[in-house]
């Protein structure tokens, strides 16, 4: 019986332990979400096609006057590091859930990237621009895959 006692509290201790592993995973995930939505509002500051709407808090919304001159590099850099961030959690999480929405979060950060980089006139490649803002490509068939669907 003790045996069974003893593994029964080592199991609740085990999820105990676990549990509280994911809150903190988890209270740090939506703080970084916070400061994604600040940035992204931010970028929508300078480029009027990036956020249709928004309907949240105030406090997330960019506080202080616009820069006068788009500032392209220092949004890289903000978004680097936040998509590092984000990678960080996914990568060491045990919780599916909470890997699931930093990796698409970070996915996210990717087409910041890159429409910052296409407001400020540095523009690639349809394929790069297509996987990067949408995570695809557009598909390449031969004729033959055509005649056959003919």
């Amino acid at each position: 019986m003790t045996k069974i006692l003893f593994s029964l509290f080592a199991a609740l201790f085990l999820f105990s332990c676990t549990q509280k592993k994911d809150n903190n995973e988890a209270a740090e995930l939506n703080q970084l979400a916070g400061k994604y939505i600040h940035l992204g509002l931010a970028i929508g500051q300078y480029d009027g096609d990036f956020v249709d709407a928004y309907y949240g808090p105030d406090s997330l919304k960019p506080t202080g006057p616009k820069a006068a001159v788009f500032p392209k590099d220092s949004l890289l850099k903000a978004t680097a590091e936040l998509k590092a961030a984000f990678t960080s959690i996914a990568t060491v999480t045990t919780s599916d859930t909470l890997r699931t929405r930093a990796n698409w979060i970070g996915s996210q950060l990717t087409a910041f990237e890159r429409r910052i980089k296409i407001f400020s006139g540095q523009l690639s490649s349809f394929d790069e621009e297509a996987a990067e803002l949408f995570g695809t490509k557009a598909p390449t068939n031969t004729e033959d895959y055509f005649k056959a669907l003919v």
